[in-house]
């Protein structure tokens, strides 16, 4: 007997996959350094969880992954137990090579992940419906055979970034769990980067208000180019910053404000993603827009940050006799970070 499956979302991720086999992307190779890959994927973690709501600061996020120290036992487990995938190479570069491979794989690493929340039913998929606003994802009774459908499709496509978008996106449009779908889709979506030796995707918090706005474009409207266009740009930053050593990388993140909400960080690539979209750069067919976009990021950049201080929003610069980063409200200085020695 057939598994049952949803045809509409599975009509919406053959039609993602239809644009994603149309879009030319850039291949940005990872740095192979083992102290960079423990602190990118620190940073992946970090980020994964707070977008989700654990709201701890990044130094609380270092004391749970690497002193296992915690005042939030349930927050702390939270960062640990995706860490500890995202930092594990053999982890990351698992392959399924079928249908029942890819559901035990969802299901065992879902188990992991949320193995603080025995209420959530870690590694099960849900029994009742779930949603997201007036979203209703998939029904629990479709969830699997949208699974082994959308896997199909996802085999079709081309390693990488096309692959690593669409299995993201169908672990979001499912929604097989009752929580913690967001942190597998980005895991699974930088296992398949991983994978292909290509670049991981992190997504800072200031970047989150627009990630979510392509979901929904896509959940709503059945429209991806925003959701590729984000990734892709997203990629590109991830990749801009230096992940040989901690401090270093968060120097990168906090003048950058990427650590803090949208509409506190004004440097950020949430703020050149919202100029873009406010540009006349369009999406052309065969080519991803991103491309254009990320080979003037220093214009683009310079032209939001512009627009943050018409704004009287805060801005980061590097001030040039003491290479100190410093940031503005209002041309008046708010915060200085000062440049590390040696």
């Amino acid at each position: 007997m057939a598994t049952k499956y949803d045809q509409n979302a599975v009509d919406k991720l053959q039609l993602f996959a239809d644009e994603l086999s149309a879009c030319t992307f850039i291949d940005r190779l990872p740095d192979h350094k083992r102290l960079a890959w423990w602190c990118q994927a620190f940073f992946e973690t970090y980020f994964s969880n707070y977008i989700e709501g654990n709201e701890v600061s990044i130094d609380e996020a270092q004391d749970a992954v690497f002193q296992r120290e915690s005042h939030d036992l349930v927050a702390g487990a939270d960062l640990f137990s995706v860490y500890e995938i995202a930092q594990s190479l053999d982890e990351m570069l698992k392959k399924s090579h079928n249908p029942t491979d890819f559901i035990k794989l969802l299901k065992d690493r879902h188990e992991f992940i949320m193995s603080a929340h025995p209420d959530k039913t870690p590694g099960v998929f849900k029994v009742r419906a779930n949603q997201v606003g007036g979203h209703v994802f998939v029904a629990p009774e479709h969830v699997e055979g949208s699974l082994i459908k959308g896997f199909n499709i996802c085999r079709q496509l081309p390693a990488g970034m096309p692959r690593a978008l669409f299995v993201h996106y169908l672990i979001a449009a499912v929604h097989p769990f009752n929580d913690g779908n967001g942190r597998l889709a980005r895991l699974m979506m930088n296992a398949e980067l991983v994978s292909a030796g290509q670049s991981k995707i992190i997504i800072p918090t200031a970047f989150k208000d627009d990630y979510f706005a392509a979901l929904r474009e896509a959940d709503k409207h059945g429209s991806f180019s925003r959701l590729n266009v984000f990734m892709d740009l997203s990629q590109a930053y991830t990749h801009s910053v230096p992940w040989d050593e901690l401090l270093e990388s968060r120097q990168k993140i906090e003048r950058d404000l990427a650590h803090l909400e949208p509409d506190e960080g004004a440097f950020a690539l949430y703020d050149v993603a919202q100029y873009l979209a406010r540009s006349d750069i369009k999406l052309k067919p065969g080519k991803l827009t991103g491309k254009m976009i990320t080979e003037n990021i220093e214009e683009v950049t310079a032209q939001a940050s512009k627009e943050a201080r018409r704004l009287g929003l805060p801005v980061s610069h590097r001030d040039e006799e003491t290479g100190d980063i410093v940031i503005t409200e209002k041309g008046v200085e708010i915060q200085r970070i000062k440049r590390t020695k040696g």
